[in-house]
């Protein structure tokens, strides 16, 4: 198995249109899955990995908002193997095998001693992925490898619009880890004027520091501590040169 094909299989489910339901309030361009048609792989590899939307007013003070690009979080946390491929071309005619399954993708699994386990939606928690997903944690008992039957959520209400199940191997220790971080160049008068090595694009000469925060459920600051409204207010000062509003990109961590 090549990278291209995780990466191809991953752009289709993104695309793959999930129908138009009554419940949808979409309209005719609404729906993800619509959104997402004439992505292609080349354009999903040149997003962020990760963003982070500041904004800031006198009523309400600073906010933060996260969003983790789903693209690049599945890629870096699935792989196929031969189980996966042989599952992903089996045609899905119904959906009574669970969610997403078929009764033939069931007895499929059923014969090669694949164990169906848990069964999550991301709706459900404090999610910043761009995308909800649903997916069933699955095991191999004569392997003892660890998969994901994985849809993606293409419609608008999130009651349906899933995707047909796609089989994968997990390669993460925790699939639904949801980590990035963030970091600004704030200027300091007087601070030394030698550039720290490998931070391209900091002005001439050199007269700062650079901040970070890492979120994972919670904020991380610089130090490694847990970030205060000073730590917020700092970076987002230091974010803000204009404006009220800005968005930067991050970088996942690994799970």
């Amino acid at each position: 198995m090549t990278r291209d094909k995780l990466n191809k299989l991953i752009c289709d489910m993104l695309t793959e249109p999930t129908g138009i339901a009554l419940c949808d309030s979409g309209g005719s361009r609404g729906r993800m899955w619509q959104r997402n048609q004439g992505l292609t792989v080349e354009a999903l590899e040149d997003r962020d990995e990760a963003t982070l939307e500041i904004s800031h007013s006198e009523k309400f003070g600073w906010d933060f908002e996260v969003t983790i690009d789903l693209y690049h979080f599945l890629k870096e946390r699935l792989w196929l193997d031969d189980f996966c491929e042989e599952f992903n071309e089996l045609p899905v005619e119904d959906w009574e095998g669970g969610y997403g399954l078929s009764m033939a993708g069931q007895a499929w699994l059923d014969a090669r001693d694949f164990e169906l386990l848990e069964s999550h939606n991301t709706y459900n928690w404090e999610s910043n992925l761009s995308q909800v997903i649903q997916f069933t944690e699955v095991k191999n008992l004569e392997t003892d490898e660890e998969y994901i039957l994985l849809q993606v959520h293409g419609g608008a209400d999130v009651r349906g619009g899933y995707t047909d199940a796609k089989l994968f191997l997990k390669d993460c220790e925790y699939f639904p880890y949801e980590a990035c971080s963030f970091g600004v160049f704030k200027s300091v008068p007087g601070m030394p004027e030698t550039p720290p090595p490998g931070i391209p694009g900091l002005p001439e000469p050199y007269s700062g520091e650079w901040l970070n925060l890492s979120y994972s459920g919670e904020w991380i600051n610089t130090e490694g501590s847990s970030a205060d409204d000073e730590d917020f207010a700092e970076f987002g000062e230091a974010a803000l040169t204009e404006g009220t509003s800005v968005t930067i990109a991050g970088d996942l961590h690994e799970s």
